[in-house]
């Protein structure tokens, strides 16, 4: 390649000369590339990930704990804790936040809603076992199917509209997922939906639940800002 022809065979070969002329002792830098008739390259999508991660806020919660047991809740495996993840959960978030703790043991619950400024965290040892009984997961909430709005069923885990929320902690959330599996991927009533959506018919028609095949979401934060799921727990400020 010791010669101008052989410079430019190579370069014509190779795609370098697509578009324009070359000349002689021209430096193929990034700036001249650039400046080619094609145009710069376009900005990639990574140079805003800073700015994205800037507006991220993860939750933060007093270093108050409300723990499940101090509403009446029994991790032995039979009673039914639904009131008392409730009461728990309406404590937190009255005095304006904190950690609904669940300690060593396994209680059985209905849905657990929870409310802006509430962590509910789940400590080693312990599970939160959903009842397989449907009726507790009703009246219906406004939720997603597949990203299709409706009401359906409530999520096990569920916020609206909620602001600082979070689960946490290495304890287990088991939904009991064998007795919902026979009404399959949805059947009619996911073909519905679809319809329904397509047909633009107002959110508040589409209406599932009992009697329907569509199940319940397992976490669903819908609506909320500043949210956090992961093991361990978060870092709490201290109160007066």
């Amino acid at each position: 390649m010791g010669t101008e022809t052989s410079r430019r065979d190579f370069l014509r070969n190779t795609g370098l000369l697509a578009g324009g002329a070359f000349l002689a002792g021209t430096a193929f830098t990034e700036s001249a590339v650039n400046a080619s008739p094609l145009g710069p390259a376009a900005p990639s999508p990574w140079d805003e990930v800073p700015q994205i991660l800037a507006r991220i806020k993860p939750p933060s919660f007093p270093a108050r704990d409300f723990v499940i047991t101090a509403y009446g809740g029994k991790g032995d495996g039979r009673a039914d804790n639904t009131k008392a993840f409730r009461a728990a959960v309406l404590a937190a978030n009255k005095a304006g936040g904190g950690r609904v703790v669940v300690p060593k043991g396994t209680f059985v619950t209905g849905p657990i809603h929870l409310l802006s400024n509430v962590e509910l965290h789940v400590g080693a040892g312990a599970t939160v076992l959903f009842s397989t009984d449907r009726k507790k997961y009703l009246p219906v909430v406004y939720t997603r199917w597949q990203g299709i709005e409706c009401y359906n069923w409530s999520p096990f885990v569920y916020a609206f509209n909620q602001a600082n929320v979070a689960v946490t902690g290495t304890g287990v959330l088991d939904g009991q997922g064998a007795s919902w599996k026979p009404l399959g991927s949805g059947g009619s009533s996911w073909r519905e939906l679809q319809e329904m959506s397509e047909e633009n018919r107002p959110v508040a028609r589409r209406r599932f639940g009992d009697g329907e095949t569509l199940r319940p979401n397992m976490i669903q934060f819908y609506r909320c800002t500043n949210v956090l799921v992961g093991a361990g727990s978060t870092r709490r400020a201290r109160t007066s």
